[in-house]
């Protein structure tokens, strides 16, 4: 029995079969990626040196595999730049990655990953580690403890550093050799010396300052470099301190975090002598903010008080307390200063800024509030603009006499632009008998 198709029907299903057919070629033709070694271990490596992992990808698919690019998240792993060509590969064809790892400022176990991005549908992204252990060749060591850090507190002119310094190779049966030892800073000066501890050779740096070094702060660090067994590596300790003279002054900086009213004080300031020099300040200022006062507390010490001006303005200031003294060495000491006068009213948030809205709308609440402890009242409030209002607002949660609320609000339509307008609020408190709130209005 013979079937009878026509002709569109037979057209149709030709259609669909050349399609099919195109789709399973396409599917078909699709790139692989693939990879021998997914981790390449560079096994140990001395601190500082460098090493390349190499990766084989490959195309098994049956299509051409394009790469997009080849990077690594962290900067110690830099894979090498693949050109245009190397970016194709075509089916059975290979491609060698490879990738650099810098050791330096890593110990230990290492694991970094590289990215190879393709347009393989089935791995996109095809993750590859390489992995490391970074030992030190040696160790920077303070009192027998393994340290990067060296704070060696006050020392005057020509005094020695207690605190000993061994450089020593990090494993038994290890001799180090020093190559050069740096201190980039004219107040400090080296010697050193070798030494033998716990089954290794090393050398024990000691510390002076220098018998004319200016009087400061030191902030510098200690740059070793040597050699274990041939292999040379780098290392540092960095070294902090000051270095004072006859007189002896804290702080050093003064630093105050919360802002301090008018009439308020800072830290005082303490400068003394040793039994040897007795001296005298003859005059101590601190900038157009604060007032200094000179108390002697005995022969060999005197107190400095610095108290916030009435006329300070309110916000941020920096400055330096000049002492003027009668000591030759130490004429003038200079301390700086960081502080913030805070007003009698404060206004959260100092600048409003108003959506669009309708008249009613609830506004912005803004909180005034007196520094001081003082009972606060409000008295008048006027706005210059005819789209905002101002009026006091009740105090949410527990009621408090030094704290107010005010609310802001839209006080009816206005047209397209930008309006900006000040909020004037009178209170009781004698200081600042006024509050400004700038407000803006965006009306798309």
């Amino acid at each position: 029995m013979k079937m009878m198709v026509r002709p569109n029907t037979l057209n149709a299903l030709l259609l669909g079969v050349a399609a099919f057919a195109a789709v399973s070629a396409a599917r078909a033709a699709e790139a692989q990626i693939t990879v021998k070694e997914r981790t390449v271990d560079l096994g140990r490596l001395a601190e500082g040196d460098k090493g390349t992992a190499k990766f084989v990808i490959e195309n098994h698919g049956d299509g051409d595999l394009h790469i997009d690019r080849v990077f690594s998240t962290c900067g110690c792993t830099v894979p090498k730049r693949l050109s245009e060509d190397d970016k194709l590969l075509r089916p059975g064809e290979s491609l060698e990655v490879e990738a650099v790892f810098d050791s330096r400022g890593r110990r230990g176990k290492q694991r970094k990953t590289v990215t190879v991005a393709s347009d393989d549908p089935a791995e996109p992204t095809l993750k590859l580690f390489l992995t490391a252990e970074v030992v030190a060749l040696f160790e920077i060591m303070v009192k027998d403890r393994h340290k990067m850090r060296l704070s060696f507190g006050t020392k005057k002119p020509g005094e020695e550093i207690a605190d000993t310094i061994d450089v020593l190779p990090t494993e038994p049966g290890k001799t180090l050799e020093i190559v050069s030892v740096d201190i980039r800073h004219a107040a400090l000066f080296y010697e050193t010396e070798p030494i033998t501890k716990d089954d290794r050779v090393g050398v024990r740096v000691k510390l002076r300052v220098d018998p004319d070094a200016s009087i400061g702060q030191v902030s510098t660090s200690l740059l070793v470099s040597a050699t274990v067994d041939a292999d040379k590596a780098t290392s540092s300790l960095a070294l902090s301190g000051d270095i004072v003279g006859v007189l002896t002054y804290k702080p050093n900086v003064i630093k105050r975090m919360q802002p301090a009213l008018p009439g308020n004080f800072l830290a005082p300031v303490s400068v003394a002598a040793d039994k040897r020099h007795p001296f005298e300040i003859l005059s101590a200022e601190a900038g157009p903010n604060l007032d200094a006062t000179i108390e002697r507390e005995t022969p060999l010490r005197y107190a400095i008080k610095l108290r916030v001006k009435e006329s300070a303005p309110p916000g941020p200031f920096g400055c330096f307390l000049d002492i003027k003294t009668t000591v030759m060495e130490q004429p003038l000491i200079r301390i700086p200063i960081y502080a913030a006068v805070r007003p009698w009213v404060t206004v959260e948030p100092p600048v409003v800024v108003l959506p669009p809205g309708k008249a009613g709308d609830s506004g912005r609440l803004v909180r005034i509030a007196s520094s001081a402890n003082e009972a606060l009242e409000l008295g008048e409030i006027t706005v210059e603009s005819p789209y905002i209002t101002a009026e006091p607002a009740e105090t949410p949660g527990r009621a408090s006499k030094t704290l107010k609320h005010l609310r802001i609000k839209v006080s009816k339509s206005a047209p397209p632009g930008t309006h900006s307008a000040t909020v004037r609020v009178g209170t009781n408190i004698e200081a600042e008998r006024e509050v400004t709130i700038p407000v803006t209005l965006i009306v798309q």
